[in-house]
């Protein structure tokens, strides 16, 4: 949304006569929801199939004529919280979002002990099935069960480092992924299993002998001291049930009742999907596990994930010379139309684009990037309906890496060229925060919203600035103030107005709030943030007296 002129509407609100009425959503007088409960009992479900061709036709063709013909009203996320958050589910966790994340366990991410690396020789059971690449299912000298990839050999260190760079931010962020990592070995380290198979996407499986493995390993790189680098990737743990939808709920699962276009989750991926320019995103990189419930064997659920993160950092755009990676879609009916209309001299926006020559960084640069207009690959509907408070949402997340974080998930992915590691750190740096920028503009970017007593009858509520908190506006911050008004439950006017200027920790309170005289005392504040003479929407924070103390809390929070 564009910002607009303030000035004009509290004046034109204020010359009307009687002000306008609050609208807006009413929220229950209770905590907060930070978890919700979708792991009942279900039986086994059937496995959903993914047909890739079939996939493409109906996102490309069907699907996209049937959407525009529906002539739907936007939808907001309806699995969000009161406070417009996402609560813990068998979809998400909220881990950074919520609470500082120590260096350790970033670069440990989701994994559990140091993989298997250390516990050699490793048992070739199989090939992989499906996709072009070179992939083994090989087992640990413990038992554990693990995919064996690897890099393309024109393209060495390229998606091992990617995928663990995308695995642990977006571990980080909240989302389930499988266990990945970079591992070196050599062909002593490799034991063929008497009953070890081909497995094609088509036709019958056959043994897999030490020949053929031969073959395949002689089209990967191999160091000069003999060693292979590649990526090995836990098995998750469950009964695979086949990939979740872009679109609509699974109809077996009774626990998956929010329409996965209107998940917060998959909607505000767009703005983290685009910080990491991975836009090969597609069903088939997901996967529905059928789990026991740890604490309960008795009871069983789907527990979602998305995986394979080879193609995040720009790869698939460096491995195919796919120069627009980011900036259109695989079949890109505006831009043909742009092209054609033109007669092709129309210069497109990826045209100067180029990799950098550094081993293990993809096509992933900052001068093209737009946060607005990036794209997948194909289309996606969670990012198609996404919305700026979706957008919002995962800006927030992203903003909360650190420098120091980022540098330690780059470590992970093993790259021995210092200059590559800088390079991959800045950038993300750098996107992360022109990311956030551009999201930050189209809402009222106010958060962490607490309220406190100041007085026998009076409150205090405070909130952040994110923009000024991340310092995202050098020319804002010094014209940077706030301007707030009160009404109650029915959302008739109280007699409260207040007024702040910024502050430079970006943390601002306001004083003299009295709740209302009904409905336990219910609220709303509406708070405008003012740039000079530009804004956003308001925010509204809805506030109520809480039957076990007596004192005023937060109970929502509504972005207009």
């Amino acid at each position: 949304m564009r910002p607009f002129v303030l000035y004009a509407l509290i004046l034109a609100a204020g010359c009307g006569g009687a002000r306008p009425l609050v609208d807006g959503p009413r929220y229950a007088n209770q905590p907060i929801v930070w978890r919700v409960n979708d792991r009942l009992d279900v039986p086994k479900p059937a496995v959903r199939l993914y047909a890739r061709t079939l996939y493409h036709i109906d996102g490309f063709v069907v699907r996209r004529l049937t959407r525009l013909m529906d002539v739907r009203d936007p939808v907001r996320a309806t699995n969000v919280n009161a406070l417009d958050e996402v609560p813990d589910s068998t979809w998400f966790t909220n881990r950074i979002g919520i609470r500082d994340l120590a260096l350790e366990e970033i670069r440990r991410g989701p994994n559990r002990g140091a993989g298997p690396e250390n516990h050699k020789p490793w048992t070739i059971k199989g090939s992989k099935v499906g996709g072009l690449s070179i992939g083994f299912i090989m087992k640990d000298a413990e038992g554990g069960k693990y995919l064996l990839k690897f890099d393309h050999k024109q393209h060495p260190l390229l998606e091992t480092a990617a995928d663990v760079i995308g695995q642990r931010i977006l571990w980080a962020c909240g989302y389930n992924v499988p266990e990945d990592n970079i591992v070196q070995f050599t062909r002593g380290d490799l034991v063929l299993a008497p009953d070890a198979v081909n497995k094609g996407t088509f036709g019958p499986a056959t043994p897999l002998t030490a020949s053929d493995l031969d073959a395949r390993l002689a089209k990967i790189n191999m160091a000069a001291d003999g060693t292979t680098r590649g990526l090995a990737s836990k098995f998750l743990g469950g009964v695979p049930v086949g990939p979740f939808s872009r679109e609509g709920v699974r109809a077996d699962d009774p626990n998956d009742l929010i329409p996965h276009e209107q998940r917060r989750e998959l909607r505000g991926q767009v703005a983290i999907f685009a910080w990491l320019n991975h836009s090969d995103i597609q069903e088939d990189q997901t996967l529905d596990m059928w789990v026991e419930d740890p604490r309960d064997p008795k009871r069983h659920y789907i527990v979602h994930h998305i995986l394979d993160f080879g193609k995040a950092i720009g790869v698939s755009g460096r491995q195919n010379e796919w120069q627009y990676i980011g900036h259109a879609e695989q079949i890109d009916f505006d831009y043909m139309f742009r092209s054609l209309l033109s007669f092709g001299l129309w210069k497109r926006p990826w045209e100067d684009v180029v990799a950098p020559k550094l081993p293990g960084v993809g096509l992933f640069d900052v001068a093209s990037y737009n946060p607005g207009a990036w794209r997948t690959n194909s289309q996606y509907w969670p990012f198609k309906d996404a919305d700026r408070f979706d957008a919002f949402w995962g800006a927030k997340l992203i903003m909360r890496f650190t420098r120091e974080q980022l540098e330690a998930i780059v470590d992970e992915a093993r790259l021995p060229d210092p200059a590559a590691r800088a390079y991959l750190v800045d950038t993300l740096v750098a996107r992360q925060r022109a990311t956030a920028a551009y999201w930050f503009k189209r809402v009222n970017p106010l958060d962490a919203f607490t309220v406190e007593r100041a007085g026998d009858a009076a409150y205090r509520l405070c909130f952040d600035d994110l923009t000024i908190r991340y310092d995202l506006d050098e020319v804002g911050r010094h014209l940077t103030r706030y301007k707030a008004e009160a009404a109650d439950f029915d959302g008739k006017p109280t007699t409260w107005t207040g007024t702040a200027p910024l502050t430079s920790s970006g943390r601002t309170c306001m004083t003299g709030i009295q709740p209302a005289k009904t409905h336990d005392g219910y609220t709303i504040v509406r708070i405008w943030t003012l740039r000079g003479a530009l804004g956003v929407l308001p925010t509204q924070v809805h506030l109520a007296i809480a039957p076990e103390t007596g004192a005023l809390r937060v109970i929502g929070v509504h972005r207009e």
